[in-house]
């Protein structure tokens, strides 16, 4: 292997919509049953749609919000999700997000992501979704999409992680 050679890596893929995101009797979190006919890994996007007279000019919430995430099973991460641990911040903070959501009247949908591929150099395989590297690069890559795009005003993305002076770099950055 040449250690200098150019990186040349893409990531494609497609969101399937597996169904809506509820509450239950009980006011926890309710996912779609899914079928996976693989081994339940992979990148899911959670996305949500608000009222009409929940946004406003003078309510800094977009009409659209999304979270992007990543696992090697998608159902037990949704459980997590449903049923955080008490030091499970992340599972918590989306919990609370989701539910807060839900009673305010916000339409909530789960999609996951198929045809997953990935192109090293000049060569297009199938994304191993038992990889945690591949299946990170896939959701970095649609986070890097969605930063890209999201100076249209209208979509709030809810994943935590780019502090406030990366992320101000980030969305200044010249886009093709």
């Amino acid at each position: 292997m040449n250690l200098d050679e150019t990186v040349n890596v893409s990531v494609r893929f497609s969101w399937e919509l597996m169904g809506e995101v509820i509450l239950d009797h009980k006011g926890s979190l309710a996912f779609p049953r899914m079928q996976f006919p693989w081994d339940g890994g992979g990148v899911y996007r959670i996305t949500g749609r608000r009222p009409i007279e929940t946004t406003s000019a003078y309510d800094r919430r977009s009409r659209w919000f999304f979270y992007i995430g990543q696992s090697r099973d998608i159902p037990a991460r949704l459980n997590k999700y449903r049923n955080p641990g008490p030091n499970q911040a992340t599972n918590i903070r989306v919990n609370e997000a989701l539910r807060a959501e839900l009673r305010q009247g916000t339409r909530i949908s789960l999609s996951v992501a198929r045809e997953m591929r990935i192109k090293v150099g000049k060569e297009w395989r199938d994304l191993d979704t038992g990889s945690t590297i591949q299946r990170t690069l896939a959701e970095s890559a649609a986070l890097m999409q969605a930063y890209a795009t999201e100076d249209l005003g209208d979509v709030d993305i809810l994943n935590k992680g780019l502090d406030d002076s990366v992320d101000r770099e980030f969305k200044d950055a010249p886009w093709p």
